[in-house]
């Protein structure tokens, strides 16, 4: 592993020197692979290099693409794209650098990002951390998320994203978009059958809600995907799902029980849910529809059902050699088919 990774190194070295103007003795240090996320690969480091007489110190982050994984099919040009779309908006995210679709040079399709300083909260253990035990802190940390998202739903899609990422032309677009992808994967990855997702399936199918209004989304909004720093979000992070949906979807990702520790009832392990709807309207001026968050919230576990059933899949084929990836099996069971069987009294 050490040897793959010094041979990476090195030619992330020489991507990132031809790739600088200038560049006189480049330098790369603390070369190393992160271990947050269960989808793209991650590699954070820090450059130095001279141009003329001045010293320039930049910190990198490559993300690229898996062989196999959670969220099939992969699209690492949206997600560099979304960057590039946010980057002169007030939605804090890494600035984008170059993306390479050339496998020849990383084995992979990739992009460099900036590297940004601080932490990433995660929400399980949560309520040991600092910010969660004051609850002026914990407060200023939700209404800050909920201000990142409005900021992104307010963006002009029609000016940005058009040419990208698939426009839903009818109201239940966006609900047939996501039915159909995340249908799509748990038949093409599952090991067993899956009767429960295939009646989960036929709800999602009858029930499709209308979206009277489109924005961009994020598709995984919630605490862990986020750096704070100096009591803000300074970068939120994992674009790779962006779409042109349904508000309401990334405001029910927010709320489900699977991305909070077990014992606690606040949304993201930050804010009551209907203190969320209220400031949420409050910063869009949009009016929470419960029946479409209601909705967005099966959608959410039968989609995360697709994400573990595919990466199960990844790591039992030998393409993906992430060890955690196998541990996902119980999620499935015991958090989204379980969450599910409440959600819809079956």
């Amino acid at each position: 592993m050490n040897d793959q990774i010094s041979s990476l190194e090195n030619r992330v070295k020489a991507y990132l020197h031809s790739h600088i103007p200038e560049t006189q003795g480049l330098a790369l240090a603390n070369f190393t692979q992160t271990t947050e996320g269960f989808s793209y690969e991650t590699y954070l480091v820090d450059a130095q290099w001279r141009i003329g007489e001045k010293i320039v110190s930049q910190g990198f982050a490559i993300r690229r693409v898996p062989e196999a994984g959670a969220v099939e099919p992969y699209n690492i040009e949206a997600q560099y794209r979304i960057l590039k779309v946010v980057e002169n908006t007030p939605v804090p995210a890494p600035k984008p650098y170059w993306l390479e679709m050339d496998e020849g040079i990383l084995g992979r399709p990739f992009f460099v990002m900036e590297k940004v300083e601080g932490e990433v909260p995660i929400p399980w253990g949560f309520e040991n951390h600092e910010v969660f035990k004051d609850p002026e802190r914990r407060l200023k940390m939700a209404k800050n998320l909920i201000q990142v998202l409005a900021d992104y739903q307010a963006i002009d899609w029609r000016q940005t994203c058009t040419d990208f990422l698939p426009v839903p032309q009818r109201p239940t677009d966006p609900a047939e978009f996501e039915l159909e992808r995340w249908a799509q994967n748990i038949q093409k990855f599952k090991t067993y059958p899956q009767p429960l997702l295939k009646e989960v399936y036929f709800w999602l199918r009858k029930n499709k809600p209308h979206t009277p209004v489109f924005t961009l989304t994020h598709s995984d909004f919630r605490l862990g995907n986020f750096i704070w720093r100096d009591d803000r979000i300074v970068a939120f992070l994992d674009w790779e799902m962006p779409g042109i949906g349904d508000p309401m979807a990334d405001l029910a990702w927010m709320c489900l029980k699977i991305l909070r520790s077990p014992n606690s009832n606040l949304m993201c392990m930050l804010i009551e849910r209907e203190d969320l709807y209220r400031y949420y309207e409050e910063l869009t001026g949009t009016k929470v529809d419960e029946g479409r968050v209601f909705y967005w919230e099966v959608m959410g576990y039968f989609k995360l059902a697709a994400v573990f059933i595919s990466a199960i899949r990844a790591f039992s084929d030998g393409k993906n050699r992430d060890v955690r990836l196998i541990t996902l099996q119980d999620s499935v069971h015991y958090a989204c088919l379980k969450e599910l069987t409440e959600l819809l009294e079956f």
